[in-house]
C-alpha cells in the first residue's frame, strides 16, 4: 500500500471517528437538553401548583372578606332599621311633650294677662291707699301744729 492510501485511511478513520465523537457528543447535548427542559417542565408545574394554591388562597380570602363585608352591611342595616325606629319614637314623644308644653304655656299667658289685666287697678288702689295716708299724715301735722 502506498503512503497516500495509508494517509487516506488514517483521514477516514479520523473523520469516523471524528464523527463518532461529535454523535456521541450531540447525543449528550439532547440528553442534557431533554434532562434541562424535564427539569424545566417539573418547575413550571411545581410554579403552576404553588400559583394555584396561592389563587386558590386569595378566592378563599376573598370570600372570607365577601362574607365579613355583607355581616357588616347586615350589621349596619339592623343599627340603621333601630335608629329609625328609635327616631320615630322619640318624635312622637316630642310631639306629646311640646303639646303639654304648649297648653303649659297658653295656661301662664292666659295668668300673665290677668295679671297684667290686674295692674292699673291694683296701682290705683295703692295710689288711693297712699294718698289717704298723706292725707291723714297731713290732718295730724295740721292738727298738731295749728291747735
Amino acid at each position: 500500500r502506498s503512503g497516500f492510501d495509508r494517509l487516506r485511511d488514517e483521514m477516514r478513520g479520523f473523520r469516523d471517528g471524528l464523527h463518532d465523537e461529535m454523535h456521541a457528543g450531540f447525543d449528550e447535548l439532547c440528553k442534557a437538553d431533554n434532562a434541562l427542559r424535564d427539569e424545566m417542565h417539573a418547575g413550571f408545574d411545581e410554579l403552576r401548583k404553588a400559583d394555584n394554591a396561592l389563587r386558590d388562597e386569595m378566592h378563599a380570602g376573598f370570600d372570607e372578606l365577601r362574607k365579613a363585608d355583607n355581616a357588616l352591611r347586615d350589621q349596619i342595616g339592623d343599627v340603621r332599621k333601630e335608629m329609625q325606629t328609635q327616631n320615630l319614637a322619640l318624635r312622637d314623644e316630642m310631639h306629646v311633650g311640646f303639646g303639654e308644653l304648649r297648653k303649659d304655656m297658653q295656661a301662664l299667658n292666659g295668668a300673665l294677662r290677668v295679671e297684667i289685666a290686674k295692674v292699673p287697678f291694683e296701682t290705683f288702689k295703692w295710689l288711693l291707699t297712699a294718698a289717704g295716708l298723706a292725707a291723714a299724715i297731713a290732718t295730724a301735722i295740721y292738727n298738731i301744729w295749728f291747735r
